[in-house]
């Protein structure tokens, strides 16, 4: 699911794959006898006169809150919405790649040649 690496005695670096995350924010929230809706577009924000915010979506339903937490992507509407000035993502020449794998043991540091 994820790890962590040691250094110096303390985690220095947790990770965790995105669906078991996803799955245990969830199930906390749930727990917690938060409703969740799924399947909705997202159409406008306001801030709320007593505070927070108020999301309506494209189906014309709209919920508040005293948080609104938009984790909609690289092309996120919510982004769009709180900052229309933004110009768009843009390539940085940036390449990041991963993996996962158990039962290897690699080095605490790094290898010099």
């Amino acid at each position: 699911m994820g790890g962590g690496v040691l250094v110096g005695g303390g985690l220095k670096s947790v990770f965790i794959k995105r669906v078991p995350l996803g799955n245990i924010l969830s199930d906390e929230v749930e727990r917690q006898g938060i409703p969740i809706l799924r399947g909705k577009k997202l159409e406008d924000i306001k801030a709320a006169a007593e505070g927070g915010a108020v999301a309506t979506f494209q189906d014309g339903t709209s919920v508040s809150g005293d948080y609104l937490i938009g984790c909609d992507g690289v092309h996120s509407r919510t982004r769009q919405i709180i900052d229309p000035g933004f110009q768009g993502p843009a390539f940085t020449g940036l390449i990041n790649s991963g993996g996962y794998t158990s039962g290897v043991e690699v080095p605490s540091e790094p290898v010099k040649e």
